[in-house]
């Protein structure tokens, strides 16, 4: 008796062993950082080079969109590495080789690659846990040594610097909306005016030279890639001439000054603004960033406003301008309340081929990682579109069950807000409500950029310099690449110029953005949400099968 006793612990002990070994193996994947201490010398030209090289070859085995990216805007990035070599070799400085490599990954067109400065890798330090594969790339020693020195040196060298105006992008045009962060505008540009030129480029061909310091968008209806929102980058106190087209119709040229815009005060407007509008029929929540630190400090305010007005007909929920964060924001503080069930559906996903994304994709898979499938294992599903695919060889098919917490008791519609400022986390809160049926999306196509799980670093050997990519592809519920078609709104609606230029009336009349029902005669697209509100009936929140990206960082 007691040796099978003994014969049983023993199993049990081998079993916990193997258990305990297994997760940290998925978990813990030691990720090869080949970075050199740094030993008080200038790069030299030929390192900078070998970094390239070495980002290049993990780019093009890791990174799932390049040829999504030679399909529309039509960038062959790999076929460029001669010339972004040339510009690498002749950086005069260890400054200017971080500055020049910063723009050739911003080439890449894609919102979750680019150079880290040290401004964002700390930002990032505390959202990882030294063990796993991100932490292990931020902590390394060598990596940190490196981020010192590039601290001290960027900062004297670099100096954030604007023209004062803000521009939204309306109808093709740019429209002059405000100064430094909702400030007033110069007294000589008048509100409304419409861009035509930067120094004598016209508008578009500038917006397309920002392509090495911004993610474009696409204006699908124009052809036009495009920024939603426009500030001039300059040089601090230089003076540049912009051309403007008046609210009169008369053309003018406005000289104007770079400024440091963190030393301009401007209004401050809150993250969740709320209104209750038709007489209580229809609530209001609008949410300005879905950031890790706001997932919790905004909780306790979202949850009482829907709790308060949880009888109205209708809820809606303005995302617009919102580029993201984390998902736990809208799943926790928007979504599980207004659950009455819990809701489950699956994310599609692809993956390269390389080694280097591994221990990543295995951290966050967890035992999934052993239900990978092949395109001909998923070939017979529908809307599967392989041909969109390539660069990718693996994909997970995940169950994901979003439980109500604390439900509120509402039983309304639900509107979303969509603009092309919606990426990130906010376009996978955009893909899911569109999936299911929980709500309506209004207004304009998103940025996309938005299933998948946290980009992942790497660290260049001879600079430290650290490079964030994205290692997955999310795939849209049609079979469409997220990336590429974004998502599309139920009730397609456009802000016009005239509409434009109402709201700013409105606003230089004394409204404050906060003001939503003052300023809905110039927001056709609140308007819009608004009138669907009221031909709403009851009945409660359609539900559907959730689909849902899994990034835990912006």
């Amino acid at each position: 008796m007691r040796r099978i006793l003994r014969i049983i612990l023993i199993c049990l002990a081998v079993g916990v062993i193997v258990v305990v070994g297994v997760e940290a193996w998925l978990h813990l994947g030691r990720v090869d950082v080949v970075t050199r201490p740094r030993i008080g010398t200038s790069i030299t030209a030929d390192q900078k080079v070998a970094d390239f090289d070495y980002l290049r070859t993990t780019l093009q085995e890791n990174f799932p969109y390049f040829a999504v990216k030679k399909r529309d805007p039509g960038i062959d990035w790999l076929a460029r590495s001669p010339e972004f070599e040339a510009r690498l070799r002749a950086t005069p400085d260890d400054v200017s080789y971080f500055r020049e490599l910063s723009r050739i990954v911003s080439l890449i067109q894609n919102g979750h690659t680019q150079v880290c400065t040290p401004n964002w890798l700390a930002y990032l330090s505390p959202l990882y846990h030294s063990m796993t594969p991100w932490g292990r790339v931020i902590g390394n020693s060598n990596v940190s040594g490196w981020y010192h020195y590039w601290e001290r040196l960027l900062t004297v060298h670099v100096m954030p610097a604007e023209l004062p105006v803000l521009f939204r992008y309306v109808e093709g045009a740019y429209v002059a909306e405000s100064g430094f962060a909702g400030g007033p505008l110069p007294s000589k540009v008048p509100a409304g005016s419409l861009l035509t030129a930067v120094d004598g480029v016209p508008v578009h061909e500038y917006v397309l030279s920002l392509a090495e310091v911004r993610t474009l968008a696409k204006d699908d209806d124009r052809n036009l890639l495009m920024l939603p929102w426009l500030f001039v980058s300059a040089d601090l106190g230089q003076q540049h001439t912009i051309g403007l087209l008046t609210p009169a119709g008369v053309p003018i040229k406005v000289v104007l000054q770079g400024m440091d815009p963190t030393m301009t005060q401007g209004k401050h407007t809150p993250n969740v603004m709320t209104a209750v509008l038709d007489g209580g029929d229809v609530a209001y929540l609008g949410i300005s960033s879905f950031s890790y630190g706001a997932v919790n400090v905004d909780h306790d305010t979202i949850r009482a406003f829907l709790k308060e007005n949880r009888t109205a007909k209708a809820l809606i929920v303005d995302i617009r301008g919102n580029g993201g964060g984390d998902d736990e924001y809208w799943m926790q503080n928007i979504v599980a309340p207004l659950l009455h069930a819990p809701m489950t559906s699956i994310v599609t996903i692809g993956y390269p081929p390389g080694a280097y994304n591994t221990p990543f994709i295995r951290h966050k898979l967890g035992v999934d990682w052993f239900r990978l499938q092949t395109a001909s294992q998923l070939a017979g599903l529908e809307g599967f579109r392989l041909d969109l695919y390539e660069g990718v060889t693996s994909f997970s098919r995940l169950p994901l069950t979003v439980r109500p917490q604390d439900p509120v008791g509402f039983d309304g519609r639900v509107f979303l807000l969509v603009d092309a400022s919606v990426c990130s986390s906010t376009e996978s809160f955009a893909v899911w409500a569109k999936a299911t049926g929980w709500a309506t999306l209004v207004g304009t196509r998103t940025g996309g950029d938005g299933i998948g799980f946290d980009p992942v670093l790497v660290a260049l050997p001879n600079s430290g310099i650290v490079v964030r990519f994205p290692a997955d592809m999310g795939i849209n519920p049609d079979g469409s690449v997220n990336e590429e078609s974004q998502t599309s709104p139920d009730v397609a609606v456009k802000q016009t110029i005239a509409d434009e230029r109402v709201r700013l009336g409105l606003l230089a009349s004394g409204a404050s953005e906060a003001d939503v029902e003052r300023l809905l005669p110039g927001d056709a697209i609140l308007r819009t949400a608004l009138e669907l509100a009221r031909d709403s009936s009851p009945g409660g929140i359609v539900r559907g099968n959730l689909k849902l990206r899994l990034r835990s960082s912006g």
